[in-house]
């Protein structure tokens, strides 16, 4: 987290930083939080100066050079999110995984933290990010009932 601060040029260089994660008993692990914890430094050390409102999320692992990177779990942590009252969610953009829409959550996804800081303060929006599609041999079946299914090898769609 601290090199990818330091590559958007923040300086933290003789900072003593702890970050205390909470509740101490819940397992915390993997890089998900990287994302979060970024954005709250930058706060904390006031190098961002903007109100965020208390129903905002963040979820997400820092690449070296800043980028936000997909994270293992990160559909439970989204749906998480929603029961605990989160509106407004920054994820990672990643054209692979599935688009998400949630009545009363605006999923802002996001490719880079220089595109979130930019959001933040109202000098960026970010693009549509169109999602691939899967390739299916199967037209116009967008759910598939496989109760009556049975497959002995390739693929068979009924």
């Amino acid at each position: 987290m601290i090199a990818a601060l330091s590559s958007l040029g923040y300086v933290l260089s003789g900072n003593k930083i702890i970050i205390n994660l909470s509740p101490a008993d819940q397992k915390k692990i993997g890089p998900m939080f990287d994302f979060p914890m970024a954005i709250g430094l930058l706060l904390s050390l006031h190098e961002l100066e903007v109100v965020i409102p208390e129903d905002t999320g963040f979820l997400g692992a820092l690449s070296l050079d800043g980028s936000v990177q997909p994270v293992e779990g990160l559909l439970p942590a989204v749906l998480a999110a929603k029961k605990q009252g989160i509106r407004r969610l920054y994820i990672p953009y990643d054209e692979h995984l599935p688009v998400l829409d949630f009545e009363g959550l605006e999923i802002i996804y996001v490719a880079s933290l220089k595109d979130v800081i930019g959001h933040l303060l109202v000098q960026w929006v970010p693009p549509f990010f169109k999602k691939v599609e899967e390739e299916s041999d199967c037209e116009n079946n967008r759910y598939l009932d496989f109760a009556n299914h049975r497959s002995w090898g390739g693929q068979t769609c009924t």
